[in-house]
């Protein structure tokens, strides 16, 4: 790209794929690590996640208890998922954890800002803890052969970052005119 187009500045574009080999290093180790320590590093992954979610929407005080228990959900999503129990990986989170959530924030009686508070905690635990096990779920899928789920979750990963990638890529190709310049500036 540099050769074909010597006038751009490809420093962000060098820096991003720098980046996702440095991810995809790190990835595809915990990945071929043994089942407990590849769960483990994923379960961390969501575990970072929301609270890094947590950190960006505005939490009432009294939520607090709320989100202690929405932090709790992570690794008991991830114990479900090495007990290999499909039936309770897939409802805990969309069932249990929303029903006890919720049940707490209403017996806690603060009502002003009670739909926003809910349906943040909900839709951050959906996010990064729901969406993100079903990553960790691909490696105990029951199969002939142990590598199969494993190179599924591998195979997800890099249709991702390539995704990524090449959206950037494109972008500074092509994207002459913002389509949608608040979402995206550049």
């Amino acid at each position: 790209l540099q050769k074909w187009k010597p006038q751009w500045n490809l420093r962000e574009v060098a820096l991003r794929i720098y980046a996702w080999w440095i991810m995809a290093f790190v990835f595809v180790v915990a990945v071929g690590a043994p089942l407990w320590a590849a769960l483990t590093f994923i379960c961390f992954v969501s575990f970072v996640a929301l609270r890094e979610y947590i950190s960006l929407i505005p939490t009432r005080k009294a939520d607090r208890f709320v989100l202690l228990m929405a932090f709790f959900a992570v690794p008991l999503q991830y114990f479900w998922v090495w007990r290999h129990w499909y039936g309770m990986f897939i409802i805990f989170i969309p069932v249990h954890a929303f029903l006890f959530i919720h049940l707490k924030m209403v017996l806690v009686g603060e009502t002003k800002g009670f739909l926003q508070a809910a349906s943040s905690i909900q839709w951050g635990l959906m996010i990064t803890v729901f969406s993100l096990s079903h990553m960790a779920y691909f490696m105990v899928l029951p199969q002939n052969e142990p590598m199969v789920g494993r190179s599924l979750l591998l195979f997800l990963v890099f249709l991702t970052q390539i995704n990524d990638v090449a959206q950037f890529c494109f972008g500074k190709a092509f994207g002459k005119t913002p389509i949608l310049p608040k979402v995206s500036p550049k």
